[in-house]
């Protein structure tokens, strides 16, 4: 039977997120979508992520951390500015997803 781990996402010393550990054939894995506790996405900042026994007081030697920055999903612009229509303006809408640099660390 494999060990009980979780993955705790700290910001400074803060706990952001505790995400549950997976047991692979030869490493255990958490996933992370960028998101806080309450399904927030979280801000552009620096993260910590630790490896914890489940329930235990001290956590496993190696950390990780990674940077989470905007990612820009989509751009839209109405009405379409390349369209001769007499008006000098337009409005451009931009989507992004805070949690796009979420790459996955080896712990």
């Amino acid at each position: 039977m494999g060990l009980n781990l979780e993955a705790r996402v700290y910001q400074g010393s803060t706990l952001v997120r505790t995400l549950p550990m997976t047991a692979g054939a030869s490493a255990y894995t958490a996933s992370w979508d960028g998101r806080d506790a309450s399904g927030a996405p979280v801000s552009i900042a620096s993260y910590s992520v630790q490896v914890w026994h489940v329930g235990g007081s001290a956590r496993y030697y190696r950390q990780r951390r990674l940077q989470v920055s905007a990612g820009v999903t989509s751009v839209t612009a109405s009405p379409n500015p390349f369209a001769p229509t007499g008006s000098n303006s337009t409005t451009v809408h931009g989507a992004s997803d805070a949690g796009s640099d979420r790459a996955g660390a080896a712990l």
